[in-house]
């Protein structure tokens, strides 16, 4: 556990307890960032991401906690039930609740588990998940540096003209000028300096802006293919800084592109879809340092969406050589 790491955790707790929910997901985001190996971190993130109606995410960071707990974590395992039975996922969510109960965990789980169990039985008098509602839109990583930023002083209204007096009369107002103008200075000959360059992104900003925009945003789509992916200078790009949560997050944005029917064969579409830059990317982020352990959080899901980008340029270069008669 890294001292940054919990600094991180630590303003995400008071951020919490402000109510200040898009602030809090931001702060355990970094924390898991600098120290991925701490599932309490995760723990934290999913109960954030289940106020603000995230099911996806919520249940993701609870088996990332249960995971790197052994399986032993009631806590992780209530939040992600929770999180399934808000997506209509009653037998997970059953499974759930009785395995946080096998380990201990209290009386609110009791009570759920009653519940969805009367819900199981079809019992009318039962309190039923109410549908999914919309997430919660949360700031993109620019609004939330700007919400941090010291707020200049506001400035002083001007003075006020006396009011004139009301003794019955019009009274003819001047147009001319109390005081003389002020002459225009002439024009300095000191160079302007130049504006101090723009910072390049970096991954962590990068990270922030998936896991701050909602899914499927187009400028999701545009910084992903903005990246250089050349293997040596996304390997600088990215430093240590890709995460399980990163990864997922650009996977999840490739998903929509390479989408399979719901028989579970691969949708045929008339059009051949865009490889060129996609399979590069992957390769280049296969190079990334930490890559190897990075890429063991990976759900079958995710897997998929590789196993897809690949068959689709493999598929493109058959045809290429059919074309070429080899």
């Amino acid at each position: 556990m890294s001292s940054a790491a919990e600094h991180a955790r630590l303003q995400g707790n008071d951020a919490f307890k402000d109510n200040n929910l898009p602030l809090a997901l931001a702060h355990y985001s970094t924390a898991i960032q600098r120290d991925p190996s701490v599932s309490t971190y995760f723990l934290n993130r999913s109960l954030v991401h289940l106020k603000l109606d995230h099911l996806s995410e919520a249940a993701r960071d609870a088996s990332t906690a249960l995971d790197l707990d052994g399986g032993v974590n009631p806590k992780a395992l209530f939040r992600r039930a929770l999180a399934r039975k808000a997506q209509g996922n009653l037998d997970g969510a059953r499974q759930d609740f009785e395995l946080a109960k096998q380990q201990g965990a209290g009386d609110a789980v009791d009570r759920e588990l009653a519940d969805l169990l009367k819900v199981l039985q079809g019992d009318p008098n039962a309190t039923r998940p109410q549908p999914a509602k919309p997430p919660s839109p949360s700031p993109s990583a620019d609004r939330l540096r700007a919400a941090l930023s010291p707020k200049p002083p506001p400035t002083p209204p001007p003075p006020r003209a006396p009011p004139a007096e009301a003794d019955g009369f019009l009274r003819a107002v001047s147009t001319r000028r109390i005081t003389p103008p002020v002459p225009t200075p002439a024009p300095s000959t000191t160079p302007i300096p130049a504006p101090a360059p723009v910072p390049a992104p970096s991954a962590t900003s990068l990270e922030q802006h998936l896991l701050l925009t909602q899914p499927h945003d187009p400028s999701r789509l545009a910084l992903l293919r903005a990246l250089d992916p050349d293997p040596n200078a996304l390997a600088a790009f990215m430093g240590d800084s890709l995460t399980p949560d990163l990864l997922g997050a650009i996977l999840a944005e490739l998903a929509p592109r390479f989408p399979f029917s719901s028989e579970g064969g691969e949708k045929e579409q008339a059009q051949e879809r865009d490889t060129d830059w996609v399979v590069p990317l992957l390769r280049g982020l296969s190079r990334c340092r930490r890559f190897d352990s990075t890429v063991l959080f990976l759900d079958e899901r995710e897997r998929d969406v590789v196993r897809r980008v690949l068959g689709e340029a493999e598929k493109g270069l058959e045809r290429t050589r059919n074309a070429w008669g080899l």
